[in-house]
């Protein structure tokens, strides 16, 4: 919270931050150990085939690092505006 407070931020921006952070860092470890990928057959609609062949390049870690950057680039945004 120091850091978030000697960053400019007030104490309730700094506790939302933390919590923020926090709930996307557990809930996507819970998601991401829990997923079970199952592939379709020809016969699948076309946005299904088109997102089962997104899967191949799914990265969790990647699709993590994504959320807290732009987590981060929001709180940015909150800060300029005070």
């Amino acid at each position: 919270l120091g850091v978030l407070l000697r960053a400019g931020f007030n104490a309730t921006q700094a506790l939302s931050i933390v919590q923020l952070i926090a709930q996307l860092v557990v809930g996507h470890a819970m998601w991401s150990t829990s997923v079970e990928i199952t592939l379709v057959g020809d016969s699948a609609p076309t946005n299904v085939k088109q997102v089962e062949r997104a899967l191949v390049k799914w990265n969790p870690d990647r699709e993590l690092e994504l959320g807290i950057d732009a987590m981060i680039h929001g709180f940015e945004q909150l800060l300029a505006s005070a």
